[in-house]
């Protein structure tokens, strides 16, 4: 039930807020793109209004499943549509027959298509609009042009605002949900805590980590140590370091030191290699005794 509020309540402030944009200023955020084919607006979009299904789920300690991607996936399908209904349903024309999102005039479905005399319903208002849009360019906020769209390239990017909220709702699961350890003894998501950071010797420390957390060396003081001798804070120099990241259960304490690489780009910023990551598991004794020096 609670996992239904959360839903509900993300879904409810994403239509009101792209809904309200468009009341105000006429604009439709999803419309939003980036070099003309990254549908930025989308994906923020998608995001803002599936939050409340994966922050539910980490919020309430549910246990991943696959048919959660399925459900996310409805979610957002189910939101791009209503967004799009919110839009008819602000559509107005006025006395010198111009479309206004300000409830003056007459609404849209009061009205019938010329050519095939059918009624103005939510369905052929959205073919429609797809069909006849034209495409705006901007640069630095100011409009430079606008182009005539063709029905093929008007249903493409109407295609890529599609898939863009799709994308954005699985941004969003994968921050909350994928990037998460749960504790299955408890049931519960585990805590993160930023540890350390190592900027020399990497792969040798991480290596005498790794040794002392095994069943059969584990020395936790050593493990301190490491640690202590590289703080989190601590000023980068190299072309690649490690972050570690404390994954815990607040329950029964088991958890894993995550090491997260880095490697400075040619532009001079940082860039997540994911294929280097490595996860380390802790016992309860190791991990106690790190929160209890920190």
């Amino acid at each position: 039930m609670l996992l239904i509020l959360f839903s509900l309540l993300s879904c409810l402030v994403g239509v009101s807020i792209l809904v309200g944009i468009k009341i105000l200023i006429g604009f439709e955020l999803t419309s939003l793109s980036l070099f003309f084919i990254i549908p930025v607006g989308s994906i923020i979009s998608g995001a803002i209004m599936t939050s409340g299904y994966s922050l539910g789920i980490k919020r309430l300690n549910i246990k991943p499943a696959k048919k959660q991607i399925k459900v996310l996936v409805i979610i957002a399908v189910l939101m791009f549509f209503l967004v799009q209904f919110g839009y008819y349903q602000v559509t107005y024309i006025d006395d010198d027959y111009s479309y206004n999102y300000r409830f003056k005039g007459s609404h849209v479905s009061e009205f019938y298509f010329k050519d095939t005399n059918q009624e103005v319903n939510f369905f052929n208002f959205l073919i429609d609009k797809v069909n006849s849009q034209s495409i705006s360019f901007s640069h630095k906020r100011h409009t430079i042009g606008n182009v005539e769209g063709n029905k093929f390239v008007n249903w493409l990017f109407f295609a890529l605002d599609f898939f863009g909220f799709l994308f954005g709702g699985y941004v969003v699961y994968s921050a909350f949900i994928e990037s998460a350890i749960y504790c299955k003894k408890c049931s519960k998501y585990m805590k993160e805590k930023e540890l350390l950071k190592i900027v020399d010797n990497i792969q040798e420390q991480i290596n005498n980590i790794i040794e002392y957390c095994d069943e059969k060396t584990e020395n936790s003081s050593r493990i301190m140590e490491i640690i202590d001798s590289n703080p989190f804070e601590r000023e980068n120099t190299s072309e690649i370091f490690a972050n570690g990241i404390l994954h815990y259960c607040q329950e029964c304490h088991e958890g894993y030191l995550c090491f997260e690489f880095y490697i400075i780009n040619e532009k001079g910023k940082y860039n997540h290699n994911e294929e280097s990551d490595v996860k380390v598991r802790l016992s309860s004794n190791t991990v106690s005794e790190i929160l209890n020096s920190i």
